[in-house]
């Protein structure tokens, strides 16, 4: 199940937080751990 373009948009604008519910949703699409998330370092820069 995706998450709504308008529930992620809200977080990355700082207007909200994800629950504890949605960042276990978060991590299942990303197929990442919920610490992964909270990393120093920008994902972008794992990426390349």
């Amino acid at each position: 199940m995706a998450l709504p373009q308008q529930t992620v948009y809200s977080w990355a604008s700082g207007r909200t937080q994800p629950s504890y519910e949605n960042m276990d949703r978060l991590c299942d699409i990303l197929d990442c751990a919920v610490g992964d998330l909270f990393e120093a370092e920008p994902v972008q820069q794992k990426l390349f």
